[in-house]
């Protein structure tokens, strides 16, 4: 399955309408009860702030991957090219991969998440596995924990480029191409 940003940009704008459709299948009681089981926990996991947030920061990637996705995929592109985009790429991640922009889009994500009503989760006190990032920063504030997440993910992501498509390789076979 292939995720098209164009899909994810109509579902996070109707993401109102998809939790009122929710509600009203999982109080349907003219539904069988398995659907409104799973109805339920749907609405369950959208109600939650991680799920929002997650959903908005694989849109942000979206929009700037999609164009440089959209130029690969072109019939003739050159070895040379391609190396380019995928710098470029790797700039782009960078530079939004930072904690002062983490925090931004954090707050940009919370106030949305309020006029959905979505609240912040109460981040747990204490630090064990299910709390990772907690462990690896010492944040205790849901800001600091989704700031750390959002740069974990443009960090994995430009490790991902990297391991993937090595600039040196990339070079070579530019240079190869263009004798």
């Amino acid at each position: 399955m292939v995720l098209r940003l164009p899909a994810l940009d109509s579902f996070l704008s109707q993401y109102q309408s998809v939790l009122d459709w929710l509600v009203s299948l999982s109080n349907d009681f003219s539904i069988d009860s398995s659907t409104r089981s799973n109805a339920n926990a749907h609405l369950h996991s959208m109600e939650k702030l991680s799920t929002y947030f997650m959903l908005r920061v694989l849109q942000f990637l979206l929009m700037h991957v999609a164009p440089i996705h959209d130029e690969v995929q072109r019939r003739g592109i050159s070895v040379g090219h391609f190396r380019n985009l995928s710098e470029y790429l790797l700039i782009i991640l960078s530079h939004f991969g930072d904690e002062q922009r983490a925090k931004q889009f954090f707050e940009k994500c919370e106030s949305e998440s309020r006029d959905l009503g979505i609240e912040l989760p109460n981040l747990p006190r204490r630090s064990g596995s299910r709390n990772f990032v907690l462990q690896q920063t010492g944040n205790a504030s849901a800001k600091e924990y989704y700031a750390s997440l959002y740069v974990k993910v443009f960090q994995e992501c430009c490790a991902a480029l990297k391991k993937r498509y090595p600039q040196e390789d990339l070079t070579s076979a530019s240079v190869v191409e263009d004798t």
